[in-house]
């Protein structure tokens, strides 16, 4: 005699490996674990920072800057000439160095 099977709970096994294997493929496409999540994140804030350091005026208002200490590697964290020559104009004095609103005015009255 051959064995009873109930049709509903085949359906239903059915219906649960079908979508087991379903969920199984999604996982493996668009899924991704918690270190290539955070190895992303963190190639994407060394790329920020990177770009951030190589700017000629500064900082960006209102995004990430580099953190001032600790040491820093590449080609930014040793000053070139030109930067020296830059500097040592930066600390000349005298009249042209100074900014006309910074500069004192005549009264007249000497």
């Amino acid at each position: 005699m051959a064995e009873i099977v109930n049709l509903r709970l085949v359906r239903k096994r059915k219906a649960r490996d079908t979508a087991a294997d379903a969920a199984a493929e999604a996982r493996a496409k668009h899924g991704r674990t918690k270190a290539e999540k955070t190895l992303d994140r963190a190639r994407a804030e060394k790329a920020e920072r990177d770009v951030e350091s190589h700017r000629l005026d500064g900082p960006a208002t209102g995004s990430a800057t580099r953190p001032a200490s600790g040491p820093t590697s590449g080609p930014s964290s040793q000053p070139s000439v030109g930067a020296a020559v830059g500097a040592a104009s930066d600390r000349a004095t005298g009249p042209a160095s100074i900014p006309a609103a910074l500069q004192p005015r005549d009264s007249g009255d000497t």
